[in-house]
């Protein structure tokens, strides 16, 4: 199938809407402009150029096409198949001379009328329908095709935008569900140092208990006993090995203070006189008689 593109020309005048056809070169049938499409042009604009040539018009033409029809163009050994993209031409100007005058004839039509000339099935219906859309598109009851269009794809974007919104929304959600889930995980792992911190502080009280220690002892020989079954399991047999080479070191000096304190005082010893070291009294000499 073969790709072109036609104009199809129209003008109000006051209320009444007219629409200009063509006939064609071999055949005068009623037709629209129509042609191949060009390179470095538009659909738009080689769809404005045809109808230039082809019916002397200029006008503005609209971007979005207004339908598609087919049709059998005939050439002189084949039949082709081709469908033909149609853009609405509001006719500006009318010229008098243009390329293909004396190739062919235009006239204008009412829309009705100008579907019962149209050749092609195709374009009927296009014709059909084309007064009641355009009065609609006058009165605002209906958006041109270009207006529906930007109304489609702000559509397009509201719904990309409300999308993109409940993704954030999501996103923020699984962010505060991951947050929560690592604050437990940790309130989970601080019950459980916990947990085994008591387990550990309660087999330590029994074997301080097994040993007959109190475990709220600190200060003598005691001590020495807490703090080995205090510390981990790892190393507790080491430390019960010095805390009791401790204890025997501090027994035997206890025990050589003890036997200290048990001896006798010396005292200082007092020089003895002896009996030949003493001086004799002298007698009392006798009187004489009297």
């Amino acid at each position: 199938m073969r790709q072109q593109v036609g104009a199809l020309p129209i003008r109000w005048n006051g209320d009444e809407l007219s629409v200009l056809l063509v006939t064609s070169r071999d055949t005068q049938r009623w037709i629209i402009p129509k042609g191949w499409r060009m390179r470095g042009r538009s659909d738009a604009e080689a769809a404005a150029q045809e109808a230039l040539e082809e019916a002397g018009v200029r006008g503005r033409v609209r971007a979005e096409p207004i339908g598609r029809y087919h049709y059998l163009k005939r050439r002189a050994d084949a039949v082709e198949d081709c469908q033909v993209t149609t853009y609405l031409l509001e006719v500006v100007d009318e010229l008098v001379a243009f390329p293909e005058m004396d190739e062919r004839r235009r006239g204008w039509f009412t829309p009705a009328e100008a579907a019962d000339c149209a050749d092609d099935l195709g374009l009927r219906d296009i014709l059909r329908d084309l007064e009641a859309r355009l009065r609609a598109e006058r009165t605002g009851d209906a958006a041109p095709p270009k207006a529906k269009a930007g109304k489609s794809k702000a559509a397009k974007a509201d719904v990309d935008h409300t999308k993109a919104g409940k993704s954030k929304a999501t996103k923020a959600k699984v962010s505060k569900l991951q947050v929560s889930k690592i604050k437990v995980s940790k309130i989970k792992a601080l019950k459980r140092g916990q947990a085994a911190l008591e387990t550990e502080t309660l087999e330590t009280v029994d074997l301080v208990a097994a040993n007959g220690v109190r475990a709220d002892v600190v200060p003598g020989e005691a001590a020495a006993d807490v703090q080995a079954l205090a510390v981990k399991p790892a190393r507790r047999k080491s430390a019960l090995a010095e805390a009791a080479g401790a204890k025997a070191t501090g027994a035997k000096a206890a025990k050589a203070a003890k036997a200290a304190k048990a001896k006798p005082k010396r005292t200082k010893a007092t020089p003895s006189i002896e009996p030949d070291a003493v001086a004799p009294h002298p007698r009392p000499s006798s009187v004489a008689g009297t």
